[in-house]
C-alpha cells in the first residue's frame, strides 16, 4: 500500500492520541476511530491526487462530519461566518498572538480542561514567558527600554526549567566561540591570505636649513615696599555729639529741650516746669516722650539725672518702670474699688435711714434683759439672697493712691519733690524708635518733669599716608594703591594705630627714576 494516502490520516491519529494522552481508555479508542475515519475517501479531498496510488480509493465511504466525545473542544469545527471573516480580516500572526497573551494569564485551577492547560504549556514554552534575564540581557533590555515577556502561568514552560536546572548563562562574552570574531581585525589579512608592504617614494631630494641664535635675558631682583601709614586720634573719649538722636512725638503741653552742656553733655528735658502748673484732687496727667536712636551702643551716658513734681511721679522706659516716687514703690494708681460681701444668718441686715445705707449685725438674745446689737457693719445697698444678704460697699482707700502691693497714701502730701535718682536708662534703649513714659498725680495742685542725661563717644580723627620705597629706591612701579597723599575719617571706637605693607619685586634691569 502506498504510504502517501495515509500520511493525512496517520498525523491527525498521533495528534489525537497525542492530545488524549493521559485519558481514559474509551476517549483514545474514540480518538483513533476517529483520526481512522478521516482517510480520504476520493481524489478530490487531497492535493495531489497524482502521487497518490489509484487502488487506494476502492470501497470508499463518506467522510464523518462529527467528532467524537471528549476528544477536546479545539478539535470541534468552527462553522460560524462571522468567526471566519474575523479570521480573514487579520492573519494567523494576530491569532498567535492573542493566544500568547491568553495563554500568559491562563492559571489552571483544580477544575481546569487539562488539553487547555497541556495546550497553553505549548504555548509559554514556544513563546519564551517566564525567562530571566541574565546580567548581559538585562543590560540590553534597559538600553532598548523594554522589559521580558512575563506570564502568570509558569508551570511547565521553558523558563521554569531554566531557573530549575540552572541553564541560563551557559555562553558568556569571554566563550571561545566568540575569539576567532573578535580578532577578526587584527588578523584579517592574514586570514584572506593577503601579504602587505610599504614603499617609500620621495618626490624630491629633501631640503634643510639650520639657523643658531643666543639670547640672553639675565635678570636680577630686586625687593622694595610700600608701606601704607594710619594714624587714629580722639580729640576726647565721649562728650561729642549724639548722633541719630531724633526726639518725636510730643504732647502740647509738655515742654522738650535737647541741647548741648558745657562739658560736651546734652541735656534732655520734659515735663512742666511751672509750679502748680495742674489742679485736681486725686488727678492723673499721663504724657509721653518719643525718640529715635540710630547706635544706641554709640552713647557712654543716658541717665535720668534729675526729677521734679508735685506730688507723685512715675517714670517708665519702652514700658519698663524704672522710677517710683516720693515713696518709691511698682505702681501709681488712684484705688477705685467696690467690696462684695455676703452676710448669712443668723446675721440680720436692714436699711439705716439715718445715713441712707444698710447696716448689718448679730442680736443676740440676753433674755429678760432684751438683746444685744454687736459687730455692726454699714454697706451702700443690701440685696436679700438665699439664707442672707449680697451687700456692696466703696473701698474705705478708695481715692487714695497705691504705689506697691500693700501700700496706700493720700494724693496731698503737701510739698514739691526735688530728686537726682541718676539712674542708668540704656540698659532699657533699643536701636530705632524708643518711648518715655512719664505719670503724675497731683493732690491739689502740682506739677511733673524730669531731665535726662545724654553722652556719646567722640569719632577717631584717622590719617593715611603712603611711604614708597621703591620711589625712594630709584625704581618706578605702575600705581596699584592709593595716592601718596593724607586723607582723614571719622570713625567711632578706640584709637588705633595701623601699618600696612606692599612689597613689590622689580627687575634690576628696570628703568630708575632720573
Amino acid at each position: 500500500m502506498n504510504h502517501a494516502r495515509y500520511f493525512l490520516y496517520l498525523g491527525v491519529a498521533f495528534f489525537a492520541m497525542s492530545s488524549a494522552w493521559g485519558q481514559d481508555a474509551k476517549t483514545v479508542q474514540d480518538a483513533t476511530d476517529f483520526a481512522k475515519n478521516l482517510a480520504p475517501k476520493s481524489t478530490t479531498q487531497i492535493v495531489n491526487p497524482a502521487a497518490v496510488n489509484p487502488q487506494a480509493w476502492v470501497a470508499g465511504t463518506n467522510t464523518p462530519t462529527s467528532v467524537p466525545t471528549k476528544l477536546g473542544g479545539f478539535s470541534s469545527p468552527t462553522t460560524s461566518d462571522s468567526a471566519f471573516k474575523a479570521a480573514r480580516a487579520t492573519s494567523l500572526t494576530t491569532l498567535g498572538t492573542q493566544a500568547m497573551v491568553d495563554c500568559s494569564n491562563y492559571v489552571p485551577g483544580p477544575n481546569a480542561d487539562p488539553l487547555q492547560t497541556q495546550a497553553c504549556a505549548a504555548v509559554n514554552f514556544l513563546a519564551n514567558n517566564c525567562m530571566s534575564p541574565t546580567t548581559q540581557q538585562s543590560q540590553i533590555f534597559a538600553r532598548l527600554g523594554t522589559s521580558p515577556a512575563t506570564s502568570n502561568n509558569c508551570f511547565g514552560t521553558y523558563g521554569q526549567s531554566v531557573r530549575n536546572f540552572n541553564m541560563s548563562g551557559q555562553v558568556g562574552p569571554s566563550d571561545p566561540m566568540f575569539s576567532t570574531v573578535g580578532s577578526l581585525r587584527t588578523n584579517g589579512g592574514a586570514a584572506a591570505g593577503a601579504v602587505c608592504s610599504t614603499t617609500s617614494a620621495v618626490s624630491q631630494p629633501a631640503q634643510f636649513s639650520l639657523n643658531h641664535c643666543t639670547k640672553d635675558n639675565q635678570q636680577d631682583e630686586f625687593f622694595c615696599s610700600k608701606v601704607l601709614n594710619v594714624n587714629c586720634a580722639q580729640a576726647a573719649p565721649d562728650g561729642c555729639d549724639v548722633s541719630g538722636f531724633v526726639v518725636g512725638s510730643v504732647q502740647g503741653d509738655m515742654t522738650v529741650s535737647f541741647a548741648k552742656g558745657l562739658d560736651g553733655t546734652y541735656l534732655l528735658n520734659f515735663g512742666t516746669f511751672s509750679d502748680n502748673y495742674w489742679s485736681g484732687y486725686g488727678a492723673i496727667f499721663d504724657r509721653t516722650l518719643s525718640f529715635s536712636i540710630v547706635d544706641s551702643a554709640q552713647l557712654t551716658a543716658f541717665n535720668l539725672a534729675q526729677v521734679k513734681f508735685d506730688d507723685w511721679l512715675l517714670v517708665k522706659v519702652n514700658g519698663t518702670t524704672v522710677y517710683v516716687g516720693p515713696k518709691g514703690g511698682d505702681r501709681l494708681e488712684i484705688v477705685n474699688r467696690v467690696i462684695t460681701a455676703n452676710e448669712m444668718d443668723p446675721r440680720v441686715c436692714a436699711p439705716n435711714p439715718d445715713l441712707n445705707n444698710y447696716m448689718c449685725a448679730t442680736i443676740v438674745d440676753l433674755g429678760e434683759a432684751g438683746t444685744q446689737t454687736t459687730n455692726i457693719v454699714y454697706y451702700d445697698s443690701c440685696t436679700p439672697i438665699a439664707g442672707g444678704y449680697q451687700c456692696t460697699a466703696q473701698d474705705a482707700r478708695n481715692g487714695m493712691v497705691q504705689y506697691g502691693p500693700d501700700s496706700y497714701e493720700w494724693p496731698e502730701l503737701q510739698t514739691n519733690w526735688n530728686f537726682a535718682p541718676n539712674i542708668d536708662l540704656r540698659p532699657y534703649l533699643v536701636d530705632g524708635p524708643n518711648e518715655v513714659f512719664m505719670r503724675v498725680i497731683v493732690g491739689g495742685l502740682g506739677e511733673g518733669a524730669i531731665q535726662i542725661e545724654a553722652r556719646a563717644v567722640c569719632p577717631r580723627q584717622c590719617t593715611t599716608k603712603w611711604d614708597d620705597q621703591c620711589k625712594t629706591a630709584g625704581f618706578n612701579v605702575p600705581p596699584s594703591d592709593p595716592p601718596n597723599e593724607p586723607s582723614t575719617a571719622n570713625q567711632p571706637g578706640p584709637t588705633p594705630s595701623l601699618t600696612l605693607t606692599s612689597t613689590s619685586m622689580v627687575p634690576l634691569g628696570a628703568k630708575r627714576a632720573h
